[in-house]
């Protein structure tokens, strides 16, 4: 039974981790693994479907195989759609669980009230814990923990009635329910691999079920040989081995294992120990935590042999002392074991280590540190008086740098900006800090950002994407074309380059630099290696197939991007959808010689593109003679009237009229035509509508995820508010 302190501490241990971790609920989502998770993964935002659940278990997407974790952020994108603070909040009461969990665990186990309390709190509050509560793609830690501690739990109560007469039964419950745990945490992430030696470590302390206890006795039955030991724990193993093939397998298939050629053996070795050192480090000194931190070049030799010599110093020490302090080993190998699917000898990424990796594996620190002050102190007369003081004091100074962390995950760029910070040559981090600002409309700011990762690392494939990206923001497609095509070759199977680069080629302004053969090719390989689960790309593919000439597969491809964008809830994208169907549909009615106001509006965009203006407009006039509700004939005359730069062309008056009529037939829900009704108000002098107009095509647009457009539209804004209106280019 629970006396009132175990519940207080409960209590305590709830209420301050909600406390410290409450910032959570005002970060957002970042662009580094959050996309590919939730914000443009149309499978998770769909919610808990039938068909979410069949992918889930059959997708290696993001390179891992956790469909549990995938299940679980479905059902928060079911609950909380794509707002940020719901998907926080579910990794915050995993994390408290967790904390919960170990200290029922720890208790059970030793019925030591107040050190595993102590472990509790540290496991909670620790700054190095951070990253995995408010990244929200690192539910696959905060999931698989749970998973993990509940299946050590459900094993010690195997363990505990396993020898006893007449209960085999019960005990072969709790070993199944270890066992179906197991694999729960391995669904939800596989590092929990090395679980079943965690197992072996607990059967030596404190279960004391070896032959040769952790505490130098036996047990009353002369405990158990390790051989015993082990086939016991061969069914965990076997899953283990399992789990292990099928990541390798995914992991590779995905990309994520980097080549021996870019990162050789000698300098993964090397990483090893000097790894260990760093995350023993960070326990007692965790400052300087970031998001990434890059292995770009072999440790020095001798760094590398002073930590190998650590680490095998610091094991032949607790293995000393075994017998008389047993948790010292228990605690020891539980750290070294728990971080050796990700320590780097298979290099998956560019990191050489990560905070979220410790989310287990300190836990056994933690128990090494507080076993042992409580055993070093248990003589002093002074202990009542100055140790709660001490605990107090670390454990606050835990909370404070928790605190502190917790402000550079309020967005992508805070993120980045850290990681920039901690370290200045972090090539990934300048590069998803440039993307990041030119995601808020700062792209100079963005393109300095990407230039200066390339010039530190030339041939890094995602920044060349990103100085691209920086470009198109800025109407500087020229310039865009060869950084994406730098990109692709040195990372042919870059989704986001690859349809990024098909679009440009497909909607070119300079008809010379359309390509619509070359862009299905870039687009189709996109939704390949996304699984057609990215409604933008779908969509992106559908233009490379109008551009291409092939209008049937055009409008198959655009109406299935349309029905993506819906089954998400991305309305905005699905308007847009929408009225591309209508221009596809258009061009094959003119081919076709079907419809005579389809044939009139493609025989003006054919007289506008070779700078015949008047031409054009007649030939939009005779289309909504013919139709007078053709929105691509209201849209487009109305642009030609409001924007031409030749005065005898324009009416604002009458651009006006034309573009609200697109407007209202389209329920302002496409911010194309809103930005004409913009361009058409501000011709006419009412640039505060213009203004107002503006700034909703620019909301549709970053809801929709086209930045470039946004970006456009503030421009655009900036000109409306100096009383100007805005003036086509010359043909």
């Amino acid at each position: 039974m629970w006396m009132r302190r175990e519940r207080w501490i409960v209590v305590i241990l709830v209420l301050v981790t909600l406390a410290v971790y409450w910032p959570v609920g005002r970060c957002g989502f970042i662009n580094f693994d959050d996309d590919r998770y939730v914000t443009e993964n149309s499978h998770v935002q769909a919610g808990l479907t039938g068909e979410g659940v069949r992918w889930a278990l059959t997708s290696g997407e993001a390179a891992n195989w956790h469909p549990l974790t995938w299940m679980s952020h479905m059902l928060d994108c079911q609950f909380y759609g794509l707002r940020p603070e719901g998907h926080h909040f579910t990794n915050l009461v995993f994390h408290i669980i967790n904390a919960l969990l170990v200290f029922v665990l720890l208790r059970s186990l030793t019925g030591a009230v107040w050190r595993s309390a102590m472990v509790a709190a540290l496991f909670a509050w620790h700054p190095m814990h951070v990253e995995s509560v408010a990244w929200v793609s690192e539910r696959k830690d905060v999931l698989s923990t749970f998973f993990g501690l509940l299946s050590l739990w459900a094993y010690a109560n195997y363990a505990r009635i396993s020898n006893g007469p007449g209960k085999k039964h019960r005990a072969g419950i709790w070993y199944a329910f270890a066992l179906g745990l197991f694999v729960l945490g391995l669904m939800s992430k596989p590092m929990l691999v090395t679980l079943p030696l965690v197992m072996l470590l607990l059967d030596y302390w404190p279960l004391r079920r070896s032959s040769v206890s952790g505490s130098g006795k036996t047990t009353p039955s002369g405990g158990l040989p390790l051989k015993k030991l082990l086939a016991e724990k061969i069914p965990f193993l076997l899953l283990a081995g399992g789990s292990s093939v099928v990541t390798f397998l995914v992991q590779q298939r995905g990309g994520a294992v980097a080549a021996l050629g870019r990162v050789p053996w000698q300098m993964r070795l090397g990483n090893v120990p000097v790894a260990y050192l760093r995350y023993v480090e960070k326990l007692f000194w965790p400052r300087g935590l970031c998001i990434l931190y890059p292995l770009t070049s072999p440790w020095p030799a001798g760094l590398v042999a002073a930590a190998a010599a650590g680490l095998v110093a610091g094991t032949i020490a607790v293995c000393m002392v075994a017998r008389s302090r047993p948790y010292l080993p228990v605690g020891w190998f539980w750290f070294i074991g728990m971080l050796i699917p990700v320590i780097g000898l298979v290099q998956v990424g560019r990191q050489a280590l990560a905070d979220r990796y410790t989310y287990v594996p300190y836990l056994g620190l933690f128990i090494m540190l507080v076993w042992g002050v409580a055993e070093l102190s248990a003589g002093w007369a002074g202990r009542k008086a100055v140790l709660p003081g001490l605990c107090a004091a670390v454990l606050a100074g835990c909370l404070w740098l928790t605190h502190d962390q917790l402000r550079y995950w309020k967005d992508s760029v805070s993120v980045f900006e850290r990681a920039i910070e901690v370290n200045p040559t972090n090539t990934v981090a300048l590069s998803n800090a440039a993307l990041a600002l030119m995601a808020d409309g700062k792209v100079e700011e963005g393109i300095a950002k990407a230039r200066q990762a390339l010039k530190l690392e030339p041939n890094l494939a995602e920044a060349e994407a990103t100085l691209a990206y920086g470009f198109i923001c800025q109407g500087k497609v020229s310039e865009a074309i060869p950084h994406y095509r730098a990109a692709l070759r040195l990372a042919p199977d870059l989704p986001d380059a690859l349809s990024n680069l098909a679009e440009t080629l497909s909607a070119a302004p300079n008809p010379e630099e359309r390509n619509g053969v070359e862009a299905v090719k870039l687009a189709e390989r996109a939704c390949q290696l996304t699984g057609y689960s990215r409604p933008l790309f779908v969509s992106t593919l559908a233009d490379a197939y109008a551009e291409a000439g092939r209008f049937d597969e055009a409008i198959a491809t655009a109406d299935k991007a349309r029905d993506l964008a819906r089954r998400i809830g991305n309305n905005v994208l699905a308007n847009m959808t929408e009225q591309r169907l209508e221009l596809y549909r258009a061009h094959r009615s003119f081919h076709g010689q079907t419809n005579p106001a389809d044939q009139e509006c493609e025989t003006a965009m054919q007289l506008a593109g070779k700078g015949d203006v008047p031409g054009a407009i007649d030939h939009y006039r005779e289309a909504l003679r013919l139709d007078p509700n053709q929105i691509g004939a209201l849209n487009n005359l109305a642009w030609l009237l409001a924007t031409d730069s030749n005065p005898k062309n324009r009416d604002g008056q009458e651009a006006v009229r034309l573009a609200t009529h697109a407007c209202e037939l389209t329920h302002y829900e496409q911010p194309l035509l809103i930005g004409t009704l913009a361009a058409a108000q501000a011709e006419a002098g009412q640039f505060e509508q213009a203004v107002t107009s503006a700034s909703k095509a620019r909301e549709l647009f970053l809801a929709a995820g086209n930045t470039a457009l946004a970006e456009t539209n503030r421009k655009l804004i900036e000109l409306y508010r100096s009383h100007q209106a805005y003036r086509a280019a010359a043909n």
